[in-house]
């Protein structure tokens, strides 16, 4: 169990004594090669926002996991039941489930637009749609496109592929059919076989943790 110097009051708990940031991870993961303690960015000592003077990393999960400030690593020989391990920071299954939560670990398969931005004013012509994919621990092998809100998908092409656990870049030509209003949209699948959900993927699920789903990236082409 890793131990974070960060607490305070929760809207539950309500008393700052008793909330203290602190996780588990398995211990496979724990001692994995790529799981870092880190005391150094770029060289320089880990800056205060960042979690100095030592930080937890574990790529490829979700970044609560990764605990700044810590003060304390224990081994545990149960299960561990702490308040951010058991009530924050877990997806609520569907009523009537033999298991009613399950905790977020490995990021999900996800793609954003990051080339135009939201409402940006697209000239007619060739445009370069661009934007990144990721998938945690898993490869992304597709990204998908939409021009028309979901009706129709076409492949992207992937032109920087991840380096360990980094970002995919990717890129789409494309030829709006003329001036006005469009909706693009990105997916991307992994070697999984898993694709982004068009839906909140969890409806149980009130606060929105892992949300992977495709959003809607509005736009307007105009001439030039």
């Amino acid at each position: 169990m890793f131990e974070g110097a960060d607490h305070g009051p929760d809207e539950i708990v309500g008393d700052p004594a008793e909330v203290t940031y602190e996780r588990a991870i398995p211990i496979a993961k724990a001692t994995h090669a790529d799981t870092l303690l880190a005391y150094e960015m770029n060289g320089d000592p880990l800056p205060p926002p960042h979690g100095f003077p030592l930080r937890l990393l574990v790529p490829g999960w979700y970044g609560m996991t990764s605990i700044k400030w810590l003060m304390g690593i224990h081994v545990l020989d149960h299960e561990f039941q702490g308040f951010y391990q058991k009530e924050r920071y877990m997806t609520m299954n569907e009523p009537g489930s033999e298991i009613a939560y399950t905790a977020y670990t490995t990021m999900k398969i996800k793609s954003i637009i990051t080339n135009p931005v939201p409402g940006e004013i697209v000239p007619t012509g060739d445009y370069v749609v661009a934007g990144k994919a990721w998938s945690g621990e898993d490869d992304v092998v597709k990204v998908e496109i939409s021009s028309d809100g979901g009706d129709t998908w076409d492949d992207a092409q992937i032109t920087v592929k991840k380096s360990g656990y980094s970002w995919y870049r990717w890129e789409y030509n494309w030829t709006a059919p003329g001036s006005g209003s469009y909706i693009l949209k990105s997916r991307a699948t992994n070697d999984k076989g898993e694709t982004q959900p068009m839906e909140f993927p969890n409806k149980w699920d009130g606060r929105g943790y892992g949300n992977n789903m495709v959003f809607p990236h509005p736009v307007e082409v105009k001439d030039r």
